[in-house]
């Protein structure tokens, strides 16, 4: 068979469609695919991110959850023996004493306690005032101090006079613990870390009360032997 003649034909035949499909369909589809991976793909790394995130906040709680409970350990442990020491006001054959305990298995050392006395002399319905420090090296363990209010003198017009029924105003306990730590205790108040050489303290407060003539008094209230008398008190925390 002889060739046509002429230029040859060179152009192409189109792979027909498939049966159905418009070319605009096909278009549309694969867009659409492309669409959907890209959409997949962002929220799989926007799901990364919070994921990231959320791992990473939880992380930080826990640690300032944990750092958080270790302080409050160290508190209490720092707290231990202190918080055993206490002391409150008894009334007694009518007449106010202030009892000391020391409640832990260590003893308390370099106390000072002090008190503010109130009453009435003997003739008369004049109200005296008495400030007065007591100290003592060392409280032991499992033990507590009276201290009596009987016996107690304020000046009045220049003289020293017996108060014959005797009210404790105010008082604090200040000591040192087993670890030499200072701690001081008020009326009614809670326990502080408090040295007491610090202007700041209750002790200075109260040897400030003891140049003024408002609480006048001889200052030899016999506190220091009280301090000195110890009897067994029951251990542990109460």
């Amino acid at each position: 068979m002889s060739r046509p003649s002429g230029n040859p034909d060179t152009s192409r035949t189109a792979t027909p469609a498939p049966p159905g499909a418009s070319p605009f369909r096909l278009r549309l589809r694969t867009a659409n695919w492309e669409k959907v991976a890209a959409i997949t793909a962002a929220a799989a790394a926007a799901t990364g991110l919070i994921f990231s995130a959320w791992t990473t906040y939880i992380s930080q709680e826990v640690a300032r959850d944990q750092l958080s409970h270790s302080k409050d350990q160290d508190i209490q442990e720092d707290r231990s023996q202190a918080i055993l020491a206490n002391a409150w006001v008894v009334f007694r054959k009518g007449t106010q004493e202030l009892v000391v305990v020391n409640r832990s298995l260590d003893p308390i050392k370099d106390v000072t306690v002090g008190i503010i006395i109130s009453g009435y002399p003997g003739y008369g319905d004049k109200e005296l005032k008495v400030a007065a420090l007591g100290v003592t090296d060392a409280i032991p363990p499992c033990s507590k101090v009276e201290i009596k209010t009987k016996g107690i003198y304020a000046a009045d017009a220049g003289k020293n006079v017996l108060i014959e029924t005797a009210f404790i105003d105010d008082y604090f306990l200040a000591f040192r613990d087993a670890n030499a730590k200072e701690w001081e205790r008020e009326k009614g108040g809670e326990i502080r870390k408090m040295s007491q050489g610090s202007p700041e303290s209750t002790s200075a407060k109260y040897r400030a009360y003891l140049g003024m003539s408002e609480f006048d008094g001889p200052h030899q209230v016999p506190i220091d032997e009280d301090m000195r008398s110890y009897s067994p008190f029951e251990c542990g925390e109460k």
